[in-house]
């Protein structure tokens, strides 16, 4: 089995500001991350389900879903 990355420009899936919301659900604006988020994952290789999945999972942890912003 061969396991291909995508790199480019573009989600492999439809990353939409809803689907954002649903997965930070402490965050009471998450549309104000979404163009950030849209713009900046796919310079990463960040454009798959399960990468952005990860991404959001582990940061959102480590932030509260992106509620706290500096480590105090």
């Amino acid at each position: 089995m061969k396991f291909e990355i995508p790199i480019g420009d573009e989600f492999n899936f439809e990353f939409t500001e809803a689907k954002l919301a649903a997965c930070l659900k402490k965050n009471n604006h998450p549309g104000a991350l979404f163009p950030i988020f849209e713009d900046i994952f796919p310079k990463y290789d960040i454009t798959t389900v399960e990468r952005v999945a990860g991404f959001l999972a582990q940061c959102g942890h480590e932030s509260a879903d992106f509620t706290v912003l500096k480590k105090t």
